[in-house]
Formats: C-alpha cells, structure tokens, sequence
C-alpha cells in the first residue's frame, strides 16, 4: 500500500487511442475563477552540471578548473571550496582539455577545437595564442624547463612555443601517430608524452625531438602522466586498466597496480605525502600509500563517478568529475564530500541547466525536486535548496521515500538508498553486468520495495538488502500499491495485473490493453490510463468502468500525468494543454483548474498541496490551499 511519504506520480508518454470499454461515465465539469494567488512560486537555484576535466594549482593559492563547453573555465581561491567562472574572452562551446601554469602568473587553457588560450591576469581575461597552430584540437600542455609551452594535439603533432604562444613550431620529427593524451615534464627537464595507440614518448630537448620509451607497456594507450614524490613516471592506461612506473628516459616499465583497480585510469596525481591517487572512469579513485606496492578506493564520497582530474591544493586533495563538479578529501583519500558553491557569470546560458522535472515531500515536510542530472532538497518549504545527489552512479529515473525516511533511487545502473538525506548513497541493487536501468519505484505501507527494471519487477522486504523476481513474464509499464497490500501493475497488452501477497502471484484484472501509467489509494480506488481511455475501479480492481473528464474533452487525448490522495479524498489529471482536472467524488464529478505551464509534473504533498513543476524551463508552484 502506497504511504503518504510517496506521490502517486506517473508520467505518460504517449497519446491515448479513443475506444469505448465496460460502462461510460461522463461527469459534470465546472470551471471556477482562478485568482494568480492560487499559486505560491516556489523559487529553485539554477543547476550548472559541472564537468571537470581539468584541475591545476599555481602554487600562490589559485586553483583553475577546465569544464565542458557550456562552462569552460573555473577559479577557485579557498582550497576549492567555491568557484567563479573565469570564461572571458575564450572561444564559445569548446571544452578545456588541458591547463598549465607557468611561472605561477601565467595560465594557459587548451580547448578541443580552439587551440590555446592565454591569461595574465588571473583568468579574468582570457586571449587566443594559436599563430602557427595547425591543429586547434589540443589535449594536452606541460610547460619545459626552459620555460616553453608545450602542447600535444589529437593529430599527433606537438607543438612548442618560447613567447607564451606568440608563435608554435611543430616537433621535427613525426614519429608519433597518435593522438597526444598527456604531457608531463620532470625535474631533468625531460619531457614525456602519453599516446591513444604509440605508447610513450620522451624528449630531451624541450619538444624538439621525440624518442619512444614503452618498454614493458602491456598497453599502447597511456592517458595520463604524473611525477611522484621519488622522481618515477606514473602513466595511467585507458584499455586494460593499469598502472605503470618507470625510472626515466628510455627506462622499461613496470607495472604496479597488481590488478587492483577497476575502472578505465584517467588521471594520476601525488600528494606531499607521496600518497599516489588514481581517478578512474565509473568507479572513483584509487589510492596506494606504499609507492604503489597496494592500493585502496576511498571509502565515501566518491563510489560510481568518472574521476577525470586531481590536483594536490595547499589543505586538501581535489578530484574533478564529470558532470558533478568538484569533490574534496582532507583526510588523504579515504572520504570525500563535494564543493557545492559554483558562480556561474549567466547561469541561464547554459545548456546543461535543467528545471525541476519531479518533486517529493517527506512526512517531515523536506521537498525532493530531482531529474535525471541532479537532487535537490529543501527543508525550509523551498525557500533554500542543496543539492544532494553527488554520488550516484548513471541517470536517476525515480525517487521514492521508505517508511523510515530512506531515500531509494532508480537510476540507469540500478537501485541505491540513502539513509542522510541523499548525503551519501550506497548501492542495494546492481545487475551483475554492470548496467540495470530502474523505471519505477514504489514502497508499500509494510516497507516492501517494488522495482520496475529491464529485467522485469523485482522486491525487498528488508529496505533493500535483499531483492527477489516476482515478474518477467510481462512488459511492466508503471507500479502502484494501493488497499490491503495490494500491488498493481501497468503492462503493454496484458491489462492491469494485481497481486494481494506482495507479489508472489499475479492475476489479469482487465481486458489485454496496453496500460501507459496506473495509481491506487488506500481506500480501494484504482485508475488507469489506456489505449482504451482511463480506466477507474473502486474495488481494488474486480470491476473497471471508463471514465471521462466532461463533455469537453474526449479522447484521444494527451494525459501528461495523475496523481491520487492516500486517502481517496482527491484525484487529479493534468492533460498536458494547461488544465489540471480534479475529482472528489471518485470520478463522478471533475473541475477544471487552468495552471501556469503545459509541459509539467504533478504531486501531492502529505500534506494536501498540489506541486507544478515545469520541465521545459525553470519553475515550481504550490497550491496556496491544500486540495484535502
């Protein structure tokens, strides 16, 4: 049975056929004077998702970060605690690859697609420097000896340039052919190159000249560098997920993580300590405390993500993300929490924003506004909001609440639960490939967990430690528990299948239609959406009579999606044309109430108000009287 703390909330996603089935019920439609205090507007903070994909420090306590295309360029100056877009004057869309200081005054940015840029200032202006440069699509800097800048392209050219990149001279030789992933220069003055396909090349002449130096490589492409504490090469593979060490120049390698790391190596970075850190594709980071001899994941904080950046700050270690921004360690790896405070200059500009999809109300009254990018939480009825989700792994598709305040999450690769709020997640369902994706998610009054997966409906009875199949015969649309236990499903072609013993068994309860979204109370009320029209029963299903929401509006229509009280007290449909229809009597009767937006997602709170968020753009409203 379906508990307060859950909204019967069900998307549809496709028109609606018109036919006839069992009794028509047409009810009377009134249309009250909507006054615009009907509705609260609920401000929400514009979303930035932040891909770092790279991360330097100029030592005098500035930290730079390199995002994607829609927001290129970050400076942070408290350990990466919070962050300003520095972004002027680079060129539009393009992401940053790379960064390099040089001298601790001057900071040059690679973007993939616009070569080389330029700051003297700090990263308040930014200049392009590309004079000479053939190919613009640059994935790699590192600053020689002597003072030159040193950039590898997806070519394989490198270029050199001793004015800042006032003017490039391509290396003379050609001896690479792959694209030039990562650039490091150590304390000799030597230069190493990491490649997509050729392995590793070194230079002892500031760029000039290349020699290739992959003895003992078991893995042709090498994605990053790094020097450690001892003066040795660190190069990360991005095929066979491993690490390796050498001595220097021409020297063999040797491999060091002894097959303890999951995940494709991205990038690789020291501490003062001589802790090694490993960022990974999927599966966080890696450290070894022993020169590489073993290794270790951090334990929180950081599980599932694609870790594509290190650096080592004056107070912390910092681990950039894809999509999730930065996430900070003060403790030498072992727990991460993320850095929340980013100041976009125009956040509105941003293709990665996104608006409030869906919404959930605690029994404690803390909002959960979530789409497939992010979770928020507000517990001040909407006026601040956090965001919460940082460590998920894959999109979130689904947000329920257990009875004992649990958060449970479908996502594209599978079912996690959080016991702080969404602070921390930890993972209670996978599939054993790795890829599961969770459509639905509903929890019962007893606390059983029901999931609508790739591979059918699976439960929990324990709050997710344990889970059974209990369907795959059937393609299960949508969930809903509802009276006595029951469960009910959606399916395409069977109808509306229920269950009264948590799912052990199942009956067929209508006609084989296919069944777009379904929602129960506690009371016995049962309404579909069908290629057949909506469908009600009020008796847990036995009988069904169609049902019509006035003489007005006929199918086909659009139903975006519906909502029902707990207790029986309310239903409501919003068609998608900008008309929420409301029933108190169990579908005899319907009013209509014009809303703000056409594209939105309906719930309930606990506590009777209804909540419109908008999908297209930024929005929340919340009725000003509660509907029960």
């Amino acid at each position: 049975m379906k508990t307060g703390l859950n909204k019967l909330r069900l998307m549809l996603s496709a028109a609606l056929a018109a036919a006839a089935l069992c009794q028509s019920c047409v009810g009377d439609v009134a249309t009250p004077e909507v006054e615009s205090d009907d509705w609260i507007d609920i401000r929400t903070p514009p979303i930035v998702n932040i891909t770092a994909n790279a991360i330097v420090s100029d030592g005098q306590g500035r930290l730079y970060l390199g995002g994607d295309e829609y927001v290129p360029l970050w400076r942070s100056t408290d350990d990466g605690l919070m962050w300003t877009e520095k972004s002027t004057g680079l060129k539009p869309y393009c992401a940053v690859t790379a960064l390099a200081v040089k001298g601790g005054e001057t900071v040059f940015a690679a973007l993939n697609g616009g070569g080389v840029f330029v700051s003297r200032n700090h990263g308040d202006r930014w200049t392009q420097v590309n004079n000479h440069l053939t190919d613009l699509n640059v994935l790699s800097l590192t600053i020689a000896a002597d003072g030159q800048i040193i950039a590898g392209t997806y070519s394989g050219k490198i270029f050199r340039s001793i004015d800042d990149g006032g003017v490039w001279v391509e290396a003379e030789d050609d001896s690479i052919g792959a694209a030039v992933r990562a650039l490091v220069t150590d304390s000799a003055g030597t230069i190493y190159a990491g490649t997509s396909g050729d392995g590793v090349f070194f230079s002892a002449d500031s760029g000039r000249t290349w020699t290739a130096s992959s003895s003992g490589l078991g893995d042709p492409f090498i994605y990053c560098l790094a020097i450690d504490n001892e003066g040795y090469i660190l190069a990360g593979s991005g095929l066979f997920k491993r690490i390796y060490r050498s001595a220097g120049a021409g020297e063999p390698w040797v491999r060091i993580d002894g097959g303890a790391i999951s995940g494709y190596i991205r990038t690789i970075a020291t501490d003062r300590t001589g802790n090694i850190f490993a960022g990974t594709s999927g599966c966080g980071v890696f450290c070894s405390r022993d020169g590489g001899d073993s290794w270790e994941r951090g334990e929180t904080g950081l599980q599932g993500l694609s870790v594509g950046s290190l650096v080592c700050a004056d107070d912390a270690m910092l681990a950039g993300t894809a999509s999730y921004g930065v996430f900070r360690s003060i403790d030498g790896g072992n727990t991460w929490s993320p850095a929340r405070n980013y100041s976009p200059t125009d956040p509105h500009q941003y293709e990665s924003l996104r608006s409030p999809n869906y919404l959930s109300v605690d029994s404690c009254g803390t909002y959960y506004l979530f789409n497939k990018y992010w979770l928020l939480r507000s517990r001040d009825a909407g006026e601040t909001w956090v965001r919460a989700c940082y460590v998920l792994w894959g999109a979130l598709y689904c947000l329920a609440i257990h009875p004992n305040s649990s958060l449970i999450a479908g996502t594209s690769q599978g079912i996690y639960i959080s016991t702080d709020s969404g602070e921390s997640w930890s993972e209670a369902y996978m599939s054993s490939s790795g890829s599961l994706r969770v459509h639905a998610l509903e929890v019962a009054r007893n606390g059983a967990i029901f999931a609508r997966t790739e591979d059918g409906v699976i439960r929990s009875e324990n709050g997710g430690t344990f889970w059974t199949n209990v369907l795959s015969e059937a393609t299960v649309t949508s969930i809903a528990t509802g009276a006595g236990g029951c469960v009910y499903l959606g399916t395409n072609y069977q109808g509306v299948l229920g269950s009264s013993d948590d799912g052990d068994t199942w009956r067929r309860m209508t006609d084989s239609l296919t069944v777009y979204s379904i929602a129960a109370d506690r009371v016995g009320n049962v309404f579909a959406i069908s290629n057949n029209g909506m469908l009600c029963s009020s008796d847990g299903g036995n009988t069904w009579k169609t049902i019509q929401l006035g003489e007005d509006h006929y199918w086909p229509i659009f139903v975006y999606n519906m909502v029902a009280a707990p207790g029986g007290e309310v239903a409501v449909v919003f068609d998608g044309e900008g008309k929420l229809y409301i029933s108190e009597d169990c579908f005899s009767s319907w009013k209509t109430v014009p809303v703000p937006y056409t594209d939105s997602s309906i719930s309930l709170s606990p506590d009777g108000h209804l909540f419109i968020s908008e999908q297209s753009s930024p929005g929340l409203h919340r009725s000003r009287e509660p509907l029960f």
